[in-house]
């Protein structure tokens, strides 16, 4: 059965009591990769209460990430993009929600801009998948 069902991701995850770590390619690429690892367990755990409410799937026809930013300043959507959806898919996978996260499983993913939003910058993640009857 195809069902779609709508999270939501933070754009930036705290990863001491003082610094925030920006989901995006530029904060990654120039990101110790123990730093990433910790930023990445703390994605997934913020992300666990709404991942662990979804049905496990057989596949995911298509993911698509709708990005709210908090001002109007241009962006790379895709610099986001990349870095939730690779969080976000290794939570899915670690989780048990998906067997994994290759391209038999998720067969699609897009991102597109969704407009300003400076009470709650976001991203909304929309899966549209089929769901492993029990």
């Amino acid at each position: 059965m195809i069902c779609d069902y709508i999270l939501t991701s933070p754009l930036k995850i705290p990863y001491t009591s003082k610094k925030e770590f920006s989901l995006n390619m530029n904060t990654y690429r120039n990101t110790h990769f123990q730093c990433l690892n910790k930023v990445k367990i703390k994605y997934k755990e913020e992300m666990r209460d709404q991942i662990m409410e979804l049905p496990v799937f057989n596949h995911i026809d298509c993911i698509e990430y709708t990005m709210y930013y908090p001002d109007k300043r241009k962006r790379d959507g895709m610099n986001v993009a990349s870095v939730i959806s690779k969080f976000f898919l290794d939570a899915l996978t670690e989780y048990g929600i998906i067997e994994d996260d290759n391209v038999n499983i998720v067969r699609s993913e897009a991102w597109k801009f969704g407009g300003v939003d400076n009470k709650s910058p976001r991203c909304e993640i929309k899966i549209t998948g089929d769901i492993r009857e029990l």
